[in-house]
Parts: C-alpha cells; sequence; structure tokens
C-alpha cells in the first residue's frame, strides 16, 4: 500500500513565484491584477498558489475552489468566499447570503449580487490588498464564470488581485473555462502562467527535498523518464515504491493515484476518443499517424482523435502523436483487458507486416526497426509462431546493422517462445529442433559481441547439452571449442596470456566426421579435453580447433599472447 509524500518546499517555480509577488505589490499600489496559472494535472498549480498565499500578508486572502460534479450548482465554488465578505462587509450580506440564495431571483438580482460582490471586495481591501483565489476553474459553475469576468473588470483600479488557476487540457475550442480565460486575457491587466514540468535538475531537488538523501543518477533518471518532470506523479511513483524498482531496473507499475487521475479524464472522452486512446496506448508513447489509422476502425479515428488532443492527453509531432507523459500511456495501456489488447496488437502487427516490404527500400536499421515493432506486437498479440518468425526476422535485420545487443535480445526472445510456437508453420519452417540448436549458436555469437561473454557460454553450453556427439560430432567440437572460447574471454584472466579450457566437454567421439576436417598436426579431442592452463598461442592446435567449429571469426586472440 503507497502513501502520499510531498516536498516540504516549493521546486522549480521561482520565476512564477515572483511573478505572483509581483502582482500583489502593484494591486498594494491600487492596480488591480489578474493571474491566470494554467498547466496539466499534477504540476503544482495549487501548491503554487498556496505557498504563495502563506507568505502574502498583509493582505486578506479569500481563497476557493471548483467542485467536482458541481458544475450546474450556482456559485458552489464562491460560498465560502460570500460568507467570510459578508462577516467582514455586513452592508452586502443581504444580496450574498439571503436565505432563498444570493442576490434574490431574476436578472435584478443577479446584477445586486455582483455589485455587492465587487463593493465587499472593495470595502475589505481599503486596509490590506485582498486576494482572491479561485482553484480549479474548470470545474465553475456558468454563474461563478459571469461573476469572474464582471470583477476582473470592476476592480482594475482597487487593490485586489484575482488568482485563477486551470487544467491545461480545459483550454480547448469550446470548453467553457476555455472561452473565459481567453476574454480576460485580452486585457492589459491580467498575467497568463502556463507551468512546465521540471527539468532534471528540478526532479533532483524534488527526490532530495522529500527523501533527505542525494538521489542517484539512476532514480533521477527513471523518475524522468516515467514522470516527464510532473510533480505529482514524482511524488506517488516514489510512494509506490518506484524508487527500488528505478535501482533495480524494473519496469515499475502506475500509483494508483496516478491512474485514478488519467483514466478520470480518460473518461470523459466521447466512446470514439476512448477507442482512439486505447489503441494510441497499445502503440506506444510516439503514435505514427498511418499506425493509428490502420489499428482504430473505420471513421473512428476521425471522430475520436480531435478530443483526445484536445484534452492534452496526445500532442503532434510531426507525422505522429506523442502521450503528453509516459505514465498515461501505461495507465490506458494497463486498464484494458487481455482479449482487446491482444485485438489491438493484433491490428497492429499486420499493419505492420504489410508495410516491411515498403520498409525494405529504405536503410538496414530502418528494417530492423519495423521488424523489431512487429515482432513486439506478434508476441503481445499471443501470436506464437508470428512472434518467432518475426524475432529472428528483427535478430537478422539487427545484427546486419550491425547492433549486436539488439540482435541478442530479439534472439532470446525467440528462444523464449520456441517451446510455445511449436509445430507452428514458422517454427517448422526454422528446421524445428535443428533450428532452434542453430538460433542458440547464433544468440551465443551476438551475446559475445555485445560484450556478455557469460550468457553466451550458457547458451553454448545449452546447445552442446542438445548436440549429440555420435550424430554431430562437427556439430558437438563447434559446440565445445566455442564455449571454450567464450569462456577464456568472460574468465576473471581474460586479457592475459593463459586461459583454461574447462568450459569443454569431457569427451569427444574419435569420428572420423571431426577428425577429418582438422589438421593432422593437431587432436580437436585432446585440445577440448585439456584442462592444464596453457598460453594462448595462435599455434596448429587453436587453429585446428577454429577450422572444426567454424568459429574463426571469434578467435581474436591478442597477438601478445602467442609469446
Amino acid at each position: 500500500m503507497s502513501r502520499r509524500i510531498s516536498s516540504p518546499e516549493l521546486i522549480g517555480r521561482d520565476a512564477e513565484l515572483s511573478l505572483l509577488q509581483a502582482a500583489l505589490a502593484e494591486a498594494r499600489d491600487g492596480d488591480g491584477r489578474v493571474v491566470l496559472i494554467e498547466g496539466d494535472a499534477g504540476l503544482g498549480k495549487t501548491r503554487l498558489v498556496e505557498h504563495f498565499t502563506g507568505s502574502a500578508a498583509p493582505a486578506e486572502i479569500l481563497a476557493s475552489s471548483g467542485i467536482p460534479l458541481a458544475a450546474d450548482v450556482p456559485y458552489a465554488p464562491l460560498i465560502d468566499v460570500f460568507r467570510t465578505l459578508a462577516g467582514l462587509h455586513p452592508p452586502a450580506a443581504g444580496l450574498l447570503m439571503p436565505g432563498d440564495g444570493p442576490g434574490g431571483p431574476g436578472p435584478a438580482g443577479t446584477a445586486r449580487l455582483l455589485g455587492a460582490a465587487a463593493e465587499a471586495l472593495r470595502a475589505v481591501a481599503a486596509s490590506d490588498p485582498a486576494v482572491l483565489v479561485v482553484d480549479d476553474l474548470h470545474w465553475a459553475d456558468a454563474s461563478t464564470r459571469v461573476l469572474l469576468s464582471y470583477l476582473a473588470r470592476a476592480l482594475r483600479r482597487d487593490p485586489v488581485l484575482i488568482v485563477l488557476t486551470v487544467r491545461a487540457e480545459e483550454l480547448g475550442p469550446g470548453r467553457p473555462a476555455g472561452e473565459l480565460v481567453a476574454e480576460l486575457a485580452r486585457a492589459p491587466h491580467v498575467e497568463r502562467v502556463a507551468l512546465r514540468p521540471l527539468d532534471r535538475d528540478g526532479v533532483a531537488a524534488q527526490l532530495l527535498s522529500i527523501t533527505g538523501v542525494p538521489p542517484s543518477a539512476a532514480l533521477v533518471d527513471r523518475m524522468v523518464e516515467r514522470a516527464a518532470g510532473n510533480p505529482f506523479f514524482t511524488e506517488e511513483l516514489l510512494a509506490a515504491g518506484d524508487a527500488g524498482a528505478a535501482e533495480a531496473g524494473g519496469p515499475g507499475a502506475v500509483p494508483p493515484g496516478v491512474r485514478e487521475v488519467v483514466l478520470t479524464r480518460a473518461a470523459r472522452l466521447p466512446a470514439a476518443g476512448q477507442q482512439v486512446l486505447q489503441a494510441a496506448a497499445v502503440l506506444g508513447r510516439r503514435v505514427p499517424h498511418d499506425l493509428l489509422a490502420a489499428v482504430t476502425a473505420p471513421g473512428e479515428l476521425a471522430a475520436g482523435l480531435p478530443p483526445v488532443v484536445a484534452f492534452r492527453l496526445l500532442e503532434p509531432a510531426g507525422d505522429s502523436y506523442l502521450f503528453r507523459h509516459p505514465l498515461i500511456q501505461e495507465a490506458v495501456y494497463g486498464s484494458l483487458l487481455p482479449a482487446g489488447r491482444r485485438e489491438l496488437h493484433t491490428r497492429a502487427a499486420r499493419a505492420l507486416a504489410d508495410t516491411e516490404q515498403e520498409a525494405a527500400a529504405g536503410t538496414v536499421a530502418e528494417q530492423a526497426t519495423v521488424a523489431a515493432e512487429t515482432a513486439h506486437h506478434w508476441r503481445a498479440a499471443g501470436a506464437a509462431g508470428p512472434a518467432l518468425a518475426a524475432s529472428l526476422r528483427a535478430a537478422g535485420l539487427a545484427t546486419a546493422a550491425s547492433a549486436p545487443a539488439e540482435a541478442h535480445a530479439w534472439y532470446e526472445a525467440a528462444l523464449g517462445g520456441w517451446a510455445a510456437a511449436a509445430g507452428t508453420p514458422e517454427a517448422e519452417a526454422t528446421g524445428g529442433a535443428a533450428g532452434e540448436l542453430a538460433v542458440l549458436d547464433q544468440a551465443a555469437d551476438a551475446a559475445s559481441m555485445a560484450g556478455r561473454n557469460r550468457r553466451a557460454q550458457e547458451l553454448l553450453r545449452r546447445a552442446l547439452d542438445r548436440t549429440d556427439p555420435a550424430a554431430s560430432p562437427v556439430d558437438a567440437a563447434r559446440c565445445g571449442v566455442a564455449t571454450t572460447l567464450s569462456n577464456c574471454r568472460s574468465g576473471p584472466e581474460y586479457g592475459s596470456s593463459e586461459y583454461t579450457s574447462s568450459a569443454a566437454p569431457a569427451t569427444l567421439p574419435d569420428s572420423s566426421a571431426a577428425t577429418s576436417a582438422a589438421s593432422s598436426s593437431s587432436s580437436p579431442r585432446a585440445a577440448l579435453t585439456s584442462r592444464t592452463p596453457s598460453r594462448m598461442r595462435a599455434n596448429a592446435s587453436v587453429s585446428t580447433l577454429c577450422l572444426v567449429s567454424g568459429v574463426s571469426g571469434r578467435c581474436n586472440v591478442r597477438k601478445s599472447a602467442a609469446a
């Protein structure tokens, strides 16, 4: 169970805080000011305003907040403000807090209420400036919006500062809060402030402030990657134990608080928008437009994409779209039911497979990217056969692109799915068991080239265990020698002049198939079974082993070792 932890300090908001303080100083001099603070959920709008009002004395603070699900309740965010004003300026009490509701019935009552609110604020600000705060303006009702528009103009020459906060996703065309903000922003005495995510230094400072311990580079990188500088998301990840996941290299989970924020926003989308968002989540953080169009149903993209962008869940980026935060993509993806998730992955894999011929005209690296994405989607779709074939294709292209680490990863993916793919046409096309042995050897070679020699040994030993020396003496020799050479490169003395061939098999048959392939000057069996430390020389024995094993490319023995 996670617990919420917050930084005791305000991090990365010095410029915005200075702007608010300057606006208050101008209001104190008799020039009314309005500051509009906008930003995504979790960026710290409320925290910034609370920090500001906490140090705004001498000033009369009148704070309120929009109420979720109360958009049709007149003046819901301002009831407490009206009550406070009625107490501080009794002449306005009858209009602000009448027995049958603020202002009384009809247009005249509304006009009287607007005038009473402005007069009460002037009276309160007579000695010290008044600061009226309305947090979460996007939840305010229409009457509250009308009142705020009126006050922003009526108090232009009075010592009153009005501070409004609003979520950025609510500022799109046709959004009520967006219309009010656009109207107010045209006035010269109105400042509009857009909060941005924290940069890497800001995230590091936030983690230090919370934990009291300088964070490791791995933890900072992890938080920047997953939370994208959103302070609330960072706090939730830390509270959920993602610090441990960062140090261990694990994926971590989306904290409940973040998931709730994201999915609540997504639930407000129309049905087509929700379908588009779910399809985009399956495609990853960067979503190519053409691929999204191929995965969604006909007509769904045209109807659903605009609201997703308007809600600032996706943002255009060239010919693609980006999720505003990685955790948005993770939360939406995690909300999908298995059947729906697999269906979307299947559509993506088929769409990518259709583009492979077109990709063949590009560079090897571009082909490898398409193949890797196709393999990923087939695996996530649970299609073992196509996933095996695509994984092997991705591995081969990664090898051709001189990317051994990626090639090794895809060979491992193919081996991991081999049992599930058994009996499928794709598995039979590789040669079955013989094909698996070949992939083990290729995976070992890629692992070795990527500097993962211990894993290369493990893979070669697996291949050796599955090789019948009597039936395939050359294959047995190849695996044994390759294991020996890999072992000498990864041992504690690799790079020195000595190695131990303890990884070789204890016995190999004196098969003519093996010996005829070797030079008569040395016996592969004798060299493989030697357990005595010896100089790594470019002599006849090593040359013979390389000839027999077919791994001459791996006989990269240092010349200094030949002495």
